[in-house]
């Protein structure tokens, strides 16, 4: 289910989202690395535990507790745990139209995809409801598309903030 909404801080004011999976991952120390192209948006908060992340045009990122990091859709990604401290991450991937525009509202850009975040756990429990809701169901798709809207209007509030 594909939610519009108008949304007239935005320079193009439309926004279109679609909840397409929402999951959690304790990785194995010796799991491969995940190469691929990113056939939609996943942001991911890292709850314990430690990654690395290298993007498209080979910038490499250390990820850990407290960090999130966003996955642009249509962009190559490789990313795999450390291996003495294998992370544990919740993630949701969605996809619709104006999103680049909304996350840059939220301090993402395609070249600077880590947030280290103080208030962690206002995102996680977010994250934690809305993977507790997730189904494919149009109601559970509506509950999910509001948790990330929730999650949004934090980062979107200490950005304006900061």
């Amino acid at each position: 289910m594909e939610i519009a909404l108008q949304m007239d801080f935005m320079e193009d004011k439309n926004l279109k989202l679609n909840i397409e999976k929402v999951g959690q991952e304790f990785c194995n120390p010796q799991k491969k690395a995940t190469n691929c192209l990113r056939p939609c948006y996943a942001l991911h908060f890292v709850l314990f535990g430690k990654g690395s992340l290298i993007d498209g045009n080979g910038k490499r990122y250390e990820l850990g507790k407290n960090d999130a990091f966003l996955l642009y859709k249509d962009e190559k990604y490789s990313y795999f745990p450390n291996e003495q401290d294998p992370w544990f991450y919740i993630w949701v991937g969605f996809s619709g139209a104006g999103i680049d525009e909304f996350v840059s509202l939220c301090g993402f850009e395609k070249d600077n995809i880590k947030k280290h975040i103080v208030d962690f756990n206002d995102y996680v429990t977010l994250m934690r409801n809305m993977y507790d809701c997730f189904d494919a169901s149009e109601v559970q798709s509506l509950r999910c598309t509001a948790y990330l809207l929730l999650i949004f209007g934090e980062f979107i509030e200490r950005e304006i903030a900061a």
